[in-house]
């Protein structure tokens, strides 16, 4: 029995991301104190960082592919007013914490309600048979069934379950009837919206079929489109939405065509909302698949 989401996550959004501290992972002690906070790794993580940027700094031009630090870096560069080093770091580090925590979160909310109704579990099986080991993204990606059980777990469960604040304008706005004035903090809690039932009829229910057009119209769709908030919307959609659906797409039918997966204990499952919502208490058994 295993409780192994947030380590797979962890290891794919954090080491994942960045290829040059795979060399730092292997018979390197301190990795342990980086990873669990102890013995002073947080200073070595520091100068390790910090060691980073300064490379960064020499290697950042407008021609080619950016990594997300160098587009930081430019962007100092052109106005240093608008962004200071600590601020660079704070951002590089909100990128890779945050994409590790939620990512795990989303993997734990797939995996507990396919395994919960073994209907499903059956259905995303057999429709992940078409698929090759390692299991490619463009192959996992292509498959209907596999997006629409991702929507409707990331629509129960997601990974932020307080609101998401922005501030009227300059001049106020109208919203709902409603005159607001400029620099009122607006905003609503994806778990909220979530739940309307005239959006998502039954909206306790895991039922994955919503999301497919067998069942629903184009019209209903675009509406359930534009209230699904897990990565936010608009101009401020979460930056590391695609890369985290790259990983789930990746991890659950690899665990699935590998192993037999069933939950031991449905009543130790929870959660807590702590910004984010980590849940706790899932425990699977896996059977080795026969080859």
């Amino acid at each position: 029995m295993y409780d192994i989401l947030e380590t797979v996550a962890d290891y794919m959004a954090i080491f994942g991301q960045i290829p040059w501290i795979h060399k730092f992972l292997l018979g390197r002690p301190f990795i342990a104190r980086l990873m669990f906070g102890t013995g002073g790794g947080d200073k070595e993580m520091m100068q390790l960082a910090m060691s980073k940027i300064e490379s960064a700094k020499q290697n950042s031009s407008e021609g080619g592919p950016l990594t997300f630090l160098q587009r930081l870096l430019l962007n100092q560069a052109k106005d240093p007013s608008s962004i200071n080093d600590r601020d660079i770091m704070t951002h590089a580090f909100g990128n890779i914490s945050a994409g590790s925590d939620t990512t795990a979160i989303a993997l734990r909310s797939i995996l507990y309600h396919i395994l919960k109704d073994r209907r499903v579990y059956n259905k995303l099986y057999d429709e992940f048979r078409v698929l090759e080991t390692p299991v490619q993204f463009t192959d996992a990606n292509k498959l209907p069934y596999f997006a629409a059980v991702i929507e409707e777990a990331l629509r129960l469960h997601p990974s932020v379950g307080m609101m998401l604040a922005r501030l009227v304008p300059a001049g106020g706005a109208d919203l709902c009837g409603f005159h607001l004035a400029e620099g009122t903090e607006v905003g609503i809690n994806p778990w909220v919206l979530h739940r309307d039932p005239e959006v998502f009829s039954d909206p306790d229910s895991f039922h994955p079929e919503r999301w497919l057009p067998e069942e629903t119209d184009d019209n209903h769709r675009k509406l359930m489109n534009r209230s699904f908030f897990t990565f936010g919307h608009g101009a401020h959609t979460c930056s590391g939405r695609w890369i985290s659906l790259m990983e789930i797409k990746k991890v659950i039918p690899s665990l699935m065509l590998r192993f037999e997966m069933t939950l031991v204990s449905e009543e130790k499952y929870g959660f807590k909302n702590r910004w984010f919502t980590p849940q706790h208490g899932l425990f699977v058994k896996f059977i080795e698949r026969a080859p």
